[in-house]
């Protein structure tokens, strides 16, 4: 039998085991075999898109405007970042190529007529294209992706120009007026940003991994919005995220009636305040998971106070079904205005809990040192299937175990799984043994920490 003349399944197999080290130059030498390979091969060459070096996005870009079809094929665009990517190499680009880029952009005109867009924004978009500047040129790829389904920013920073925010806007207004067309950018589900890193931040090496990021590696809300006002988004993951007072206190948060579509929201190594925070979240009325860590900043340090981030997610008592909280809690020990959360038990569909024990129980007064009166039993909800302690011990936590154990079956009948990390104390076994009799499984991790070589486990 003819190698064409395998069943398509049978090629397929043999080009994803061709790629199986992650490089392209096994495919590009399949896709030029015949015509079968050539059909297989090319939509998996465009699938992922991964920015490597200046050249590489105007290098698509002309690619995608003398061919449509194989921007069809693009799913998943990744930003790896480099020095000096404010402008990129568009020495390549012929005029045919920009007047190519300014057919498009007579094309977004004309299209986001009458949805409110600012057209002139849009006019003044091809001199910075013509540059080479990065937001203009990545964005203009980026509208011409019809099924893109995934961003990923790996070292994204605010564009001064609104580049990038015009042509997301372009996107959010069609997707609104519920226009579907090439540019709407209908099938973008998921977005990834982190900040951008200096190389010698990224060299800089703390052995106790105490490092401070400057207020210049942040990403602040105006840099996320455009991406957020995407109806077809659900799921947003943003590193190193603060409050930039001159430009998010100002004008950031829409006065009208504005609803974020996002169901899974993760902000890692951030450092928001409470106000921050609340008013941030208040946008987001349909949101099924959220996870956050909190980092301190260089200048300004802000400390986020579990009582706020109580008040941040309390309108979402219908639909949270996962919570995350992290970060350096035990830096609040002798800070008197940290509160515990509050109760989480009116959360209909709360299902997984994964926080700091104190952010649970509060921490000590400053009166008298002794902790708020918290039951573990009463804070938590009904629907709760998985329950994650970080920092815990001491007497005060095997109690609230056991009278969660004398209670779980009726109040808690979803529970299977208990895990306390970096535990003080260790479980003898009989602790662990009860909860298993009633289906539900205790883990009990203790406290470890590297010196050097040396694992240490605190007992």
């Amino acid at each position: 039998m003819a190698f064409e003349r395998l069943p398509t399944e049978t090629l397929i197999d043999i080009v994803k085991y061709a790629g199986i080290d992650g490089t392209t130059s096994s495919w590009l030498s399949l896709a030029s075999c015949n015509q079968t390979l050539n059909r297989i091969v090319t939509p998996m060459l465009y699938l992922k898109f991964t920015e490597a070096g200046r050249k590489s996005v105007p290098k698509l870009l002309r690619t995608v405007l003398a061919n449509t079809h194989l921007a069809t094929y693009v799913r998943r665009y990744t930003g790896s970042g480099f020095p000096n990517r404010d402008f990129l190499d568009v020495s390549d680009l012929a005029q045919a190529d920009f007047a190519a880029c300014q057919e498009r952009v007579n094309a977004f005109q004309e299209t986001v007529k009458g949805t409110g867009a600012a057209l002139e924004d849009i006019e003044n978009w091809m001199p910075r294209i013509r540059q080479g500047r990065w937001h203009a040129v990545t964005s203009m790829l980026l509208l011409l992706l019809p099924n893109l389904e995934g961003i990923e920013m790996i070292d994204y920073r605010h564009d001064e120009a609104g580049d990038m925010e015009h042509a997301l806007g372009i996107a959010a207004r069609l997707q609104g007026s519920g226009i579907s067309t090439q540019f709407s950018l209908e099938h973008l589900t998921d977005v990834s940003l982190s900040a951008f890193v200096l190389p010698q931040v990224v060299e800089a090496e703390d052995p106790l991994g105490f490092y401070l990021w400057p207020e210049s590696e942040y990403l602040h809300f105006s840099d996320i919005m455009p991406f957020l006002r995407l109806p077809s988004v659900q799921s947003v993951a943003v590193s190193r995220l603060a409050v930039d007072n001159a430009r998010d206190r100002l004008g950031v948060f829409p006065t009208e009636n504005c609803q974020f579509s996002t169901k899974e929201l993760e902000i890692t190594s951030s450092c928001l305040e409470g106000w921050g925070l609340i008013t941030f979240l208040r946008l987001f009325t349909s949101l099924r998971k959220f996870s956050y860590s909190h980092f301190g900043r260089e200048y300004e340090d802000t400390d986020f106070l579990p009582q706020e981030f109580g008040q941040a997610i309390a309108h979402l008592l219908p639909c949270l079904e996962e919570l995350e909280i992290s970060g350096a809690w035990e830096e609040f020990e002798e800070l008197t205005t940290a509160r515990e959360i509050g109760s989480l038990a009116e959360f209909e569909r709360l299902k997984s809990i994964d926080v700091d024990w104190s952010t649970l129980f509060g921490y000590p007064s400053d009166e008298d040192g002794s902790l708020p009166v918290v039951r573990l039993c009463e804070v938590l909800p009904r629907a709760l299937e998985r329950l994650v302690l970080r920092h815990s011990g001491g007497l005060c936590c095997e109690e609230n175990l056991r009278e969660l154990l004398c209670v779980v079956e009726e109040r808690f009948p979803e529970l299977k799984r208990i895990e306390m990390r970096g535990s003080h104390r260790n479980d003898s076994g009989a602790l662990t043994r009860d909860f298993k009799a009633k289906g539900v499984e205790l883990l009990i991790h203790p406290l470890k920490c590297d010196f050097g070589t040396e694992k240490v486990i605190f007992e």
